[in-house]
């Protein structure tokens, strides 16, 4: 799979109820990763203690699609201390060196706390001026196009079947020229066994056809995503066979998932890398039956 692009992240996550350990899972990560010239997208996490005692996080373990160590090493096990009522950074660069001193990085990270916590993360479009002439990026505070998404307790997916809407995708049948926007697709099983999600299109597009990297399906098309995994489509449409320009067109994505999976799309603005990330929304019925 190509990771071209991928969407920035973030993740807002407030627990119900008292203090108590639980499990997050922050559907995509990245440090280091190449996207389109010299661009690089790489992660801040903001995790934020509402409560009136310290909160421990532990060191992240991540659902790769690529983790790149190429001279590995063995950080120290160290907690991240959240004081009560404040807020920490944990940067790129600090979970890299937790994940064995990676040097490039995409895929899940999954985080378990002692306690309450609120965690946001942007994933930025680190845009060439700001690259550095090592080709990583700098380690200040990240600036450049990015996307936020919110994460889930783990304990809150879905584990019974389930359908969904990602609604509002755009993408660029029969462009003539560069295509102006991309879209990916991202789902993050945390779960220790394998999870089915079934993609689908509305009836008045499904009959057009529907391109999943770079290869045409047939749908309803479902994917096994493996126990704790991580993997990001790209998701286009077939060109149709006239020979006119079309513009761009907005379209809805359904999706059916059978197992506790987190999820989001991107939709990238070609004309300047500006991603904007799209959540899923709960339906209730047959989307593909209207």
């Amino acid at each position: 799979m190509k990771y071209r692009c991928l969407v920035a992240v973030a993740v807002v996550m407030v627990l119900a109820g008292g203090a108590g350990a639980a499990d997050y899972v922050l559907p995509a990560f990245a440090y280091n990763l190449p996207g389109h010239g010299k661009n690089l997208w790489t992660t801040e996490l903001y995790i934020s203690n509402p409560g009136s005692e310290t909160v421990l996080v532990d060191p992240p373990v991540v659902l790769e699609g690529r983790l790149v160590v190429p001279h590995p090493c063995v950080p120290p096990v160290r907690p991240l201390e959240v004081p009560p009522h404040a807020s920490v950074v944990w940067s790129s660069e600090e979970i890299a060196f937790q994940l064995g001193c990676a040097v490039e990085v995409v895929g899940a990270l999954l985080l378990h706390a002692d306690g309450d916590l609120v965690v946001d993360s942007r994933m930025v479009n680190v845009s060439g001026e700001f690259v550095e002439g090592d080709g990583e990026v700098p380690q200040i505070i990240l600036a450049g196009y990015s996307q936020q998404m919110p994460g889930l307790p783990v304990a809150d997916l879905p584990v019974e079947p389930r359908q969904f809407m990602l609604p509002s995708l755009i993408w660029h049948r029969n462009a003539c020229g560069s295509v102006a926007f991309d879209n990916y697709v991202g789902f993050a099983n945390p779960d220790d066994a394998p999870v089915e999600v079934t993609l689908d299109l509305g009836p008045e597009l499904r009959e057009l056809g529907m391109v999943v990297d770079g290869n045409p399906v047939e749908l309803p098309y479902t994917l096994e995503l493996p126990a704790r995994s991580w993997r990001q489509i790209h998701v286009t449409p077939e060109s149709n066979q006239l020979p006119v320009c079309l513009d761009p067109e907005r379209f809805d994505l359904y999706v059916t998932t059978r197992g506790p999976v987190a999820m989001y799309a991107s939709v990238v603005d070609r004309s300047s890398q500006d991603p904007r990330t799209v959540f899923p929304v709960a339906l209730s019925g047959d989307p593909a039956s209207k």
